[in-house]
């Protein structure tokens, strides 16, 4: 897997797929459910319609989550620093610790959020086929729970402590071909941008500071992958190359007299850049029907540049900072599966 996937899937790969158009097909579905733990209302509504060559698939869901409610049944020595005896609300400017009536219920841990998906098939002939894929997702604030249940001198650490809503913008563009002679028979190639906005919120008990620090990401990515048998060969290789542009900043509000003034960034205020390049390939060579041989090698290409324009937080005697690395990695495996229960490696 990290021969293919980058060394980051050492351990293994999760792939998840979202649902494809389907052509000849017009189907609508829709879904609620409630759930009483999070005092959870979703709810979906898709619709596909497809033609011979042409397919649409529309998907909509939204999420309504509650304070979340912990178990109370089977108590256990230990997790009474669980529960949640106060939260802090807000009145004018004046911060109020109120007793929970519920100490199971984990007050301001709630948020919602939505998700759109749009996605278009169009089928060549039985050797070509493009997908377009749009999907946009945003939430509301989302609390950060165990921060406000933090206790300092007796009193709440913090009177608020959020992460704004988090913004997600995918399009792709996939081209998958089949059935081709030469170099290979099978092959996907897919494009991919995507616009990431998200940002954290904190502010002490009894303070009018309230911390903002706010992220921009900006993500391209190609993804070529290819696929060739024969014989008793398998032989799939590719490249990928993605590049990650990340803006940051920051800074604090007095809630009372609504001045803003400056803050450390979360990431470096003059932008920082990650380029990486990957090229691939994996053999699989069956000696005979229990037994295979597979290798593989990964050249990967990393370099990141950051710049820092306000040193008034950190110090540093230098205004960038930049590293380059190369790594190769590879795989050697033999496989002897004498039956379909068991099997060495």
């Amino acid at each position: 897997s990290s021969v293919s996937y980058g060394s980051d899937a050492l351990g293994g790969v999760i792939h998840f797929y979202t649902k494809q158009p389907v052509l000849k097909k017009i189907g609508i579905s829709a879904f609620t459910r409630y759930s009483t733990a999070a005092d959870e209302r979703t709810g979906g509504f898709s619709l596909n319609v497809g033609g011979n060559k042409l397919a649409s698939f529309s998907n909509l869901t939204y999420s309504d989550f509650g304070d979340l409610r912990q178990g109370a049944n089977k108590y256990q020595p230990g997790t009474d620093s669980w529960r949640r005896p106060f939260y802090v609300i807000t009145n004018g400017n004046q911060d109020q610790v109120v007793p929970n009536n519920n100490l199971n219920v984990q007050k301001q841990s709630g948020y919602q959020q939505l998700d759109l998906m749009q996605k278009f098939l169009f089928k060549n002939n039985d050797n070509m086929s493009q997908v377009v894929n749009l999907q946009y997702s945003t939430s509301s604030d989302i609390p950060r729970y165990d921060r406000l249940a933090q206790i300092q001198n007796n009193n709440p650490a913090y009177a608020e402590w959020y992460y704004g809503p988090q913004q997600r913008l995918l399009t792709s563009y996939q081209l998958k071909l089949n059935g081709f002679q030469g170099l290979f028979n099978r092959s996907n190639i897919t494009a991919a941008y995507q616009k990431i906005k998200e940002s954290r919120h904190d502010r002490r008990f009894n303070s009018p500071n309230l911390n903002n620090r706010l992220e921009e990401l900006d993500i391209f990515s190609l993804n070529a992958d290819f696929n060739k048998s024969w014989n008793r060969n398998n032989l799939s290789y590719g490249l990928e190359l993605t590049h990650n542009g990340v803006n940051s900043s920051a800074y604090r509000l007095n809630t009372a007299t609504r001045e803003r003034t400056a803050l450390d960034t979360r990431y470096p205020d003059g932008g920082s850049q990650v380029f990486s390049a990957a090229a691939f390939f994996s053999h699989r060579y069956e000696i005979s029907q229990v037994l295979s041989v597979n290798e593989g090698l990964r050249l990967s290409h990393v370099n990141l540049k950051s710049k820092f324009n306000d040193q008034t937080f950190f110090p540093f005697p230098f205004n960038s900072v930049k590293q380059v690395n190369t790594s190769l990695s590879g795989n050697l495996s033999i496989v002897y599966k004498p039956a379909e229960d068991w099997k060495f490696s």
